[in-house]
């Protein structure tokens, strides 16, 4: 099971930095320096993610732990396009 929500959870990642290009094309462009910044945080935020689920799966090693960390970031992402043309203007 955990290698089915690892694998699921990837291809959502990778499908948010396409569209992450998408929502951030009209106000910045599209060139190398806008991808840069993209995947590092991207990358930033897998590294906190990963270091933070550790800790959590080392405290509290339960599947609803797991399941409960995982339905923040997708609240995160479900608030996204709501909250990107405001945000991407005030930049």
């Amino acid at each position: 099971m955990l290698k089915i929500v690892v694998f699921f959870a990837g291809a959502v990642l990778m499908a948010l930095e396409i569209v992450g290009s998408r929502l951030l094309a009209p106000y910045f462009g599209s060139s190398i320096f806008v991808w840069g910044s993209l995947i590092s945080i991207f990358l930033a935020g897998l590294s906190g993610g990963y270091y933070a689920g550790g800790v959590m799966a080392d405290r509290y090693p339960s599947p609803l732990v797991m399941g409960s960390f995982l339905c923040l970031p997708a609240i995160v992402i479900f608030l996204l396009p709501l909250v990107s043309a405001p945000v991407n203007r005030l930049i």
